[in-house]
C-alpha cells in the first residue's frame, strides 16, 4: 500500500498550463464534467466554492442514494483506484474525514470514512484516490485526486449531478489538490443558450476578457473549520436609489461561541439569490418600498416573495397618471 501511495503522489501532476474544466448549466446550477479512473467513467459534479470535498456517488450506493443522469462510479472497475487508509495524512486533512471506528460500510478494511454536509444535506462514504481527467483530449489533462466515494445520502437529488466539486480553501478541495493556489471562472448567465462556462485551476487561472475587471481582496477567514474554507468578501454597503445606510457590523464576521462564527459575505455558485442578514435586509427592504411606492403589487400567495412590481406596460400607465 505504501508503495502505491508513493507512486500516486508522484503522479499528482497537472498540465503545465493548469487544469481547464468544462462547466455546464443545468436547472439553475453549474455542473462540471470529467472522467474518473482507468478505464474512464464519466461523472458530473456541482461546482461549489463553499465546500472542500470532491465527492461522487458510487455503485455501492444503491438503493441508499439519489438518482443521477450518469452511471454510478464503480471503483472496482478502475485499475488506478485505491482506498485511502485511516493512518494516511489525507485522512486527517479536512473536517469531512471521520475517525476510524472499526469495520463497516463506511470503513471497509480500514479505509478512511468521510461525511460531507451542505446545509441540511449529508453524504457519507469512504476516501479513495483515482485519476481525474478533464477536457478534450482527456488523456492530456489528468491529475490524481483524493475524493469521497459516497455510499449513502439523505436528500432527494442534485438535479442529475452525481456529487460536488469543492473549491474551498481546505486541503481536500479540488483547488488545493491540483497544486495551484488559484482558480477563476466566467459563468455564463443561466438564461443564455451559450457555450459551456469554463473553470480554470492553477497556472491557467487569471483575470481578463473584453469587459472591465475589478479585483477585490478577500477578508481573512476564521481559523475554525468549516469557516476557514470559505471565501469572504469585504462588503461595506448597498446602493439602491442612492446609498443605503447599513451599519458595517451587519457585514462583519464575528464569533458568537467557541468554534461558531456568523456574519460575513460568502461567495457561492450553488445559491441563485443573494441572502442578507436580518438587520441589513430590513433596512434595504424599507428603502425599496419607499422608492417603488404605488408601483408595488401584492405578491403571489405562497411565493415567498415580499416585493413585486407591476408589469412594464402597467407601470408606464401609472407613471402617466
Amino acid at each position: 500500500m505504501a508503495e502505491r501511495l508513493s507512486r500516486a503522489a508522484n503522479r499528482r501532476l497537472a498540465p503545465l498550463n493548469g487544469v481547464t474544466v468544462p462547466v455546464l448549466q443545468d436547472h439553475g446550477g453549474y455542473i462540471a464534467e470529467f472522467d474518473i479512473g482507468h478505464p474512464p467513467q464519466r461523472a458530473q459534479a456541482i461546482v461549489d466554492p463553499m465546500t472542500d470535498l470532491v465527492w461522487t456517488q458510487s455503485s455501492t450506493c444503491r438503493p441508499n442514494c439519489f438518482a443521477q443522469n450518469l452511471g454510478f462510479f464503480n471503483f472496482s472497475l478502475s485499475y488506478t483506484d485505491y482506498p485511502v487508509p485511516c493512518d494516511h495524512s489525507m485522512c486527517a486533512a479536512g473536517y469531512e474525514t471521520k475517525p476510524c471506528m472499526g469495520s463497516g460500510d463506511d470503513n471497509d478494511e480500514g479505509t478512511c470514512p468521510v461525511r460531507a454536509t451542505n446545509f441540511e444535506y449529508v453524504a457519507a462514504g469512504v476516501l479513495r484516490t483515482d485519476i481525474f481527467m478533464f477536457g478534450e483530449p482527456r488523456v492530456n489533462a489528468y491529475v490524481n485526486i483524493t475524493f469521497g466515494c459516497v455510499s449513502q445520502t439523505n436528500f432527494g437529488n442534485l438535479d442529475g449531478a452525481s456529487g460536488f466539486l469543492g473549491l474551498g480553501r481546505g486541503a481536500l478541495s479540488f483547488v488545493s489538490q491540483v497544486g495551484g493556489n488559484r482558480f477563476s471562472y466566467c459563468l455564463t448567465r443561466l438564461s443564455d443558450d451559450l457555450d459551456p462556462s469554463t473553470l480554470f485551476v492553477g497556472s491557467s487561472a487569471g483575470l481578463g476578457g473584453d469587459g472591465p475587471v475589478t479585483s477585490v481582496p478577500f477578508v481573512e477567514s476564521p481559523d475554525e473549520e468549516p469557516f476557514s474554507s470559505l471565501y469572504y468578501l469585504p462588503m461595506s454597503g448597498i446602493e439602491f436609489a442612492g446609498w443605503v445606510f447599513i451599519p458595517l457590523r451587519a457585514f462583519r464576521i464575528r464569533q458568537v461561541a467557541p468554534g461558531l462564527w456568523t456574519g460575513g459575505v460568502v461567495i457561492s455558485t450553488t445559491i441563485p439569490v443573494t441572502f442578507l442578514v436580518d438587520e441589513a435586509y430590513r433596512i434595504l427592504s424599507q428603502r425599496v418600498s419607499e422608492h417603488l411606492g404605488s408601483n408595488l403589487v401584492p405578491a403571489p400567495v405562497d411565493s415567498g416573495l415580499e416585493f413585486c412590481v407591476a408589469a412594464e406596460d402597467q407601470w408606464r400607465r401609472t407613471k402617466k397618471n
